[in-house]
């Protein structure tokens, strides 16, 4: 029963395994629990795409607060009397935040699909500097 884990090449040998794993335990490692993101700029448009396998669409929240954009989530445990062999997936809440100042906040728009969050954010429009020539009278 206790053999039950991940594969991994046999006779890989990783001379800096051991460090990472101390440096794991002493100050945590935020990446593992973190939703992994991808933004994309399609020329009009930011489309941010948020990596949330599991998460339930209510426990998913999108809030903007001056030029902020936070992603939030809660990731519930089924089961939590359950006896695990082996744990790799994490649960509890989590957020990221997102610089948004060049986006037009009104036209923010979300979907949650296959466990993917999809923030499709607008582009401002940009301002022309208003030009021209003044004649000397």
């Amino acid at each position: 029963m206790y053999g039950i884990r991940p594969y991994t090449s046999v006779g890989a040998y990783d001379a800096f395994k051991n460090m990472r794993e101390l440096e794991k335990r002493f100050f945590g490692d935020s990446d593992d629990y973190m939703f992994k993101t991808d933004i994309h700029d399609n020329g009009n448009e930011y489309v941010l795409e948020a990596e949330m396998p599991g998460y339930k669409r209510e426990n998913i929240h999108i809030d903007t607060q001056g030029d902020y954009l936070t992603i939030s989530a809660e990731n519930e445990q089924e089961n939590e009397n359950s006896k695990y062999l082996y744990k790799e997936r994490s649960y509890g809440s989590y957020s990221r935040t997102y610089n948004i100042q060049n986006v037009d906040k009104e036209s923010i728009t979300a979907q949650y699909k296959d466990g993917v969050l999809y923030v499709t954010m607008p582009k401002k429009e940009e301002k022309t500097e208003y030009e021209r020539h003044i004649e000397i009278r």
